[in-house]
């Protein structure tokens, strides 16, 4: 669901979700390595909220519940609070 959603953005900036896929074959390989807590990153592993709200700004309101989804579920593996 989550390349789902990367698709249809991939898609709508010109680009093609195989340009992301590198990228998915890192992160999986990296959990595997470091097991899912040490391997987030991004915003929400730093707390960077102004750069959660810009994505949000960025998206198309209709993709917004599953980008906060994911927002929540990296929460919750950093330890923190929705």
């Amino acid at each position: 669901a989550t390349l789902g959603q990367v698709a249809r953005l991939a898609e709508a900036a010109g680009l093609r979700l195989e340009d992301f896929l590198p990228l998915a074959r890192a992160a999986l390989d990296d959990v595997a390595r470091r097991g899912p807590e040490a391997a987030l990153t991004g915003p929400v592993a730093r707390g960077d909220w102004s750069t959660v709200a810009r994505h949000l700004a960025a998206l198309p309101p209709d993709e917004h519940a599953g980008y906060l989804g994911g927002v929540a579920l990296a929460l919750r593996l950093a330890g923190g609070d929705c």
